[in-house]
């Protein structure tokens, strides 16, 4: 084994590992969480979908769960119906009366593709869809295919393969016979040297859907979304690939702005739900030494705000700290591994939450979650979700986080034969000072509503009861006074008593 001094990450060469760790997230069932509104969101893994709501206490409640008949990539609400993007192609369910849904319609890819994500346009019926190299704008009504962008132009990469039609025959015969536990099988045949081909006998009558990585795949770690510029009609589509930025406007199918990330260690995106005048990249600049830079862009693709932190440290899990305790962060070494910033929440460029996930290869062969929180621009802590160990046992878990308020977002575990877990609302860690500063504000609050109070009612009045109060005052003073003379006139015909009694003694 070489030592960690050895060993040298090849950071403008390390395409290898952004491509397999990216592979993995494609090929793998794991669970994702996709928001309604604030207080109802939907959780899907494999073939399940299953509706939750959060009440006034942030109690989470299950509403209900229904199965599709192929295993779903991304889900999407779009006019009181809900569009699943599976292996088989794009299902379309519409709500019912007993709000329930019904399936309605199937769109079939047209050359095998798979949809790994879907954006609603907000434009009638289109929809965008993302394939691993390329976007088409789909016409849900008409279900035709209107437009198409195709951003994979390399031809170097790794083949990866899917035989379809056996994941389905399973899955089927596996619930025939009330197996609940559904099994598996996406068949990959990768090779180390990337532009090696495959003989395609053993795949004839059946189902193969094959597909080629490059540093231009399309990468559904980040959602894609939407930017409103102030002089384009048109919303912006704004997506990852594996190592770029891109926006989009779709209605020319034309690139406006191309970020290249090529030579960092790793990037992702985030927007806040219902802004379209802002977004945000997070930056790993390098291995050795990094630096986690956010940066803030408006719709005008000008970047407004940056922060970097130089004491950023790669996370390693700790057997001797249980999960979902607090984690020191501790540099790591890079040994037949691969890792990536895997989903984020952004409150602002100094206080933020990402999930980062790691897998170390053989001989160790494990991979982990830990989700990091940084607050005030300080990283705080590392919490140890979970770990696989494929040595030692079956267990696949994956997890997702959504924010959902100004502090609060949804936490989901899940294993990927036994189903969720654990869905809990956590909460951001705050910052001292931001607690200080909410009390006073608080406090000037209630002292600005005191005064409004007073001035909202009228001049005669107020000064009536300016007059009233004045009166009951001196009103209050002069009794006082009269009992004051009362009790000292008292006292002195007690002392002229005693006096008298004390003569006739003597």
């Amino acid at each position: 084994m070489e030592l960690d001094s050895d060993y040298s990450f090849p950071e403008n060469d390390n395409y290898k590992y952004k491509i397999d760790h990216l592979k993995s997230h494609l090929t793998e069932e794991l669970i994702n969480i996709r928001l309604i509104s604030q207080s109802e969101f939907l959780v899907f893994q494999k073939k399940e979908i299953q509706l939750y709501a959060i009440d006034k206490k942030d109690k989470i409640n299950k509403k209900c769960t229904f199965r599709v008949n192929s295993i779903i990539k991304d889900i999407l609400i779009k006019n009181n119906e809900l569009i699943a993007s599976t292996l088989k192609g794009i299902i379309i369910f519409e709500k019912n009366k007993q709000n329930k849904y019904i399936e309605k319609k199937r769109i079939k890819p047209q050359n095998n593709e798979i949809y790994y994500s879907l954006l609603d346009l907000k434009d009638g019926n289109l929809i965008g869809a993302f394939s691993v190299s390329f976007l088409n704008i789909i016409d849900l009504k008409t279900s035709n295919i209107i437009s198409h962008f195709k951003f994979n132009s390399s031809n170097k990469g790794r083949i990866m393969k899917y035989n379809v039609q056996d994941i389905d025959k399973e899955e089927e015969e596996g619930n025939k016979d009330g197996d609940n536990n559904e099994k598996q099988d996406i068949e990959k045949m990768d090779k180390d040297n990337e532009d090696e081909d495959y003989d395609d006998d053993v795949y004839q009558n059946k189902r193969i859907i094959k597909e080629k990585l490059t540093l231009e795949s399309f990468d559904p770690r980040a959602k894609p979304f939407l930017i409103k510029q102030k002089n384009i009609k048109a919303y912006l589509i704004c997506f990852k690939l594996l190592t770029y930025c891109i926006i989009l406007n779709h209605k020319k199918m034309k690139i406006l702005k191309k970020f290249d990330f090529t030579d960092i260690f790793g990037f992702h995106l985030f927007k806040p739900d219902n802004e379209y005048d802002h977004f945000y990249i997070l930056i790993i600049d390098s291995y050795k030494n990094p630096n986690f830079i956010v940066q803030k862009y408006n719709s005008d693709l000008i970047q407004i705000d940056q922060f970097k932190n130089t004491s950023f440290e790669f996370p390693n899990w700790n057997p001797y700290v249980e999960e979902g305790m607090e984690d020191d962060a501790s540099t790591s070494t890079l040994i037949c591994e691969h890792e990536c910033l895997y989903k984020n929440i952004v409150y602002d460029i100094k206080n933020f939450s990402f999930l980062y996930h790691k897998y170390v290869g053989p001989p160790v062969d494990i991979e982990y979650y830990i989700l990091i929180h940084c607050v005030d621009g300080k990283f705080k802590n590392n919490i140890k979700l979970g770990m696989n160990s494929y040595n030692c046992d079956d267990l696949k878990l994956s997890f997702d986080i959504r924010g959902i308020g100004e502090n609060k977002f949804i936490l989901v575990k899940a294993d990927e034969d036994k189903g969720i877990e654990k869905i809990e609302i956590e909460y951001f860690p705050e910052n001292e000072d931001d607690k200080k500063k909410i009390k006073k504000s608080k406090k000037k609050k209630e002292i600005i509503n005191k005064k409004t109070s007073y001035e909202s009612e009228s001049n005669s009045d107020f000064e009536e009861d300016k007059k009233d109060r004045k009166m009951k005052k001196k009103k209050k003073v002069n009794k006082k006074k009269e009992m004051n003379i009362k009790l000292l006139g008292k006292k002195k015909e007690i002392e002229k008593d005693n006096d008298e009694i004390s003569s006739s003694e003597d």
